[in-house]
């Protein structure tokens, strides 16, 4: 019997003919494979903002240190490229935009003619990086707006639950900009909108989209499985170890049986997370309801370490080095009781503090704070000594306001000049609180407010009664995206009402000057000075500042700033006597922690009693 072959097909033998040729090669470690250095350049697009996402996209950019072996490897770079911009393009509400590449080289030299005359025009051969670019032609056409939105039901009977869910819910509006983002985003929000009204178990189908190039418009049916409505069912609590669970009960935002809503997880998570007692909190719903239309609620905890201790340190050239340290448990009667006991060394003053703070006092979002203080001061103006005791009630009002009342018991013995004063002075503070500073120690947008009124009178001279009162506004603003440029300003008023100053015990009058104040002066030198140019404190105090703070790189930044203010001995601020100016320029170093400060001030209007400069060291902010 004979054996005829057959001829193969060419692809069959160019593709043996490759194989052999690889083959070769990798047997071959004396062959290496050449690369193909480029450039990329692009057409010019007006938008930078869709240029530079363009160039984040793009393989050809990313890669470009990574060159390709041979210009077909590259030619396959480009083209999906390609895919990933036309993306980019209908992100942005470009539906219409072309996109095309070429790869050219340049003129070759005379000499490089000559020699590849006599070499095949193989796209494998290599070609220089001076020879080689990429030219990608961006057309983005006109951008497109959104058309007619839709939310349809999966079952028609349940049509009339989404009836209501317009442009408010979802957030797409006739003749808004298209990016697909936003399209995107309408289906979490729709699914977001029925959670908050019994429909927790709702899903989005795959939505129609249609693109109208003759008109540009982009419109949407999104289609939504409702689901059965649901109330909440019982919660069940589970990762407690040392925490008593009633702490987590008590912060339960919704009742049993109440219609279901999302919105009460993320309060409830809040909540909890607000103890400190937590390292992490997870809240979850059973996948489908009980037959009693109740679904089951779940809330997962893992307890944070709950001691800890800790220290810092501060100087500057008025008031000296001091130190901090304390010790904190977050948890200390099993209920979520934190109690915190500090001390400060300083070279004008040491104190001793204890400060017990008892949550969910009479209510839940209510906490009474208990704190008793040792104190000794030694700052020009006075020598202090003074034992305290407070019982102060804490209220939170939504995320950002705050109120407190309390009462005060005070001893002290204070000498100014040669008048030595005893006082056992009963006080009653109240304060109000605004805070939507987004940081502690390095805040860049939000505020502070904060109204304080504390009525004293004095048990061993019942005739001395007078009324202080204090108000300051903060103000931080991000001036661009990353937050590396920030302002910020503050003011401080306030007044005393009652008593003579000289009456006011000196302790409990107004100071000015120094690293929390104006900057530049030396601490409560701002103001009126004895005979001695010893500050002496007054019952009025107008005072601000404005910083410009800026990242420069890494986790180094720097600060301008200019503060200025005055004290004066009546209630009311004379406010044609000449304010004292001070200013200066910061360093900061960014910790994990908070920045640490270092400021050089000097005083603008110095008197003679003024030094010519300050210099301050501590961790965060100024304000």
């Amino acid at each position: 019997m004979a054996l005829r072959l057959m001829p193969l097909p060419a692809c069959v033998v160019r593709a043996a003919a490759g194989a052999a040729v690889a083959f070769a090669v990798a047997g071959n470690p004396t062959v290496a494979t050449a690369e193909v250095p480029y450039q990329v350049t692009f057409s010019k697009i007006e938008s930078g903002e869709l240029a530079k996402l363009m160039a984040e996209v793009s393989e050809l950019e990313t890669l470009r240190d990574r060159p390709p072996p041979s210009l077909i490897a590259l030619r396959r770079r480009a083209d999906g490229d390609m895919e990933r911009l036309r993306q980019v393009l209908r992100s942005e509400g470009y539906y219409g935009g072309t996109l095309s590449y070429e790869i050219g080289e340049a003129a070759p030299s005379f000499l490089e003619s000559t020699i590849n005359s006599f070499e095949s025009d193989d796209d494998e051969r290599p070609v220089s990086k001076a020879r080689t670019e990429v030219r990608i032609s961006v057309d983005p056409g006109k951008r497109y707006q959104i058309g007619t939105v839709k939310v349809l039901a999966d079952d028609p009977a349940q049509q009339e639950i989404v009836a209501d869910i317009g442009s408010r819910a979802h957030g797409l509006k006739g003749g808004g900009r298209a990016r697909a983002e936003r399209f995107v985003g309408a289906q979490r929000r729709v699914v977001d909108w029925l959670a908050r009204r019994g429909y927790p178990l709702a899903t989005m189908k795959a939505p129609n989209i249609v693109v109208d190039h003759a008109t540009r418009k982009v419109s949407a049916e999104f289609i939504v499985d409702v689901g059965p409505l649901v109330r909440f069912g019982p919660a069940t609590v589970g990762g407690t170890e040392t925490v008593d669970d009633a702490v987590i009960e008590r912060r339960i935002t919704w009742s049993e049986n109440e219609l279901f809503d999302s919105r009460k997880l993320r309060d409830t998570r809040d909540a909890l997370n607000a103890t400190g007692l937590f390292a992490s909190v997870t809240i979850s719903h059973a996948d489908r309801p009980e037959a009693d239309g109740t679904l089951p609620v779940r809330i997962l905890v893992e307890e944070d370490q709950l001691r800890s201790i800790g220290a810092g340190a501060q100087f500057s050239t008025s008031e000296g080095f001091g130190g901090k340290v304390f010790w904190e448990h977050r948890n200390m009667l099993g209920e979520g009781e934190r109690f915190r006991a500090e001390g400060v060394a300083a070279e004008i003053r040491q104190s001793a503090e204890a400060t017990l703070r008892i949550p969910d006092f009479l209510r839940f979002d209510q906490t009474l704070a208990l704190t008793t203080a040792a104190e000794r001061e030694r700052p020009e103006a006075f020598d202090a000594d003074r034992i305290s005791g407070s019982a102060v009630v804490e209220r939170q009002f939504g995320n950002i306001y705050a109120a407190s009342a309390g009462l005060s018991l005070e001893w002290a013995q204070i000498e100014e000049d040669i008048d030595r004063d005893e006082l056992l002075l009963f006080g009653v503070p109240v304060v109000l609180k605004r805070d939507s500073a987004d940081d502690l120690l390095n805040p860049t947008k939000g505020g502070r407010l904060q109204v304080s009124a504390t009525p004293y009178v004095d048990f061993l001279l019942p005739e001395r009664q007078f009324l202080v009162l204090r108000g300051s506004n903060t103000f931080y603003a991000a001036l661009d995206d990353e937050r590396r440029y920030v302002f910020s300003a503050r003011g401080i008023v306030g007044s005393i009402l009652g008593e003579s100053r000289q009456e006011v015990p000196v302790d409990k009058r107004f100071f000015a000057g120094g690293g929390d104040t104006i900057r530049g002066y030396a601490f409560q030198a701002v103001g009126p000075l004895d005979s001695d140019d010893d500050p002496i404190g007054g019952r009025s105090l107008v005072a601000g500042s404005v910083e410009f703070r800026t990242r420069l790189f890494g986790n180094f930044g720097a600060v301008a700033f200019l503060d200025g203010g005055n004290v004066y001995r009546d209630i009311v601020p004379d406010l044609t006597e000449e304010f004292r100016f001070g200013t200066g320029l910061g360093f900061r170093y960014f910790t994990p922690v908070g920045p640490l400060r270092v400021d050089v001030a000097v005083p603008l209007n110095r008197r003679d009693s003024d030094d010519a400069f300050q210099f301050y060291i501590s961790l965060g902010q100024a304000f």
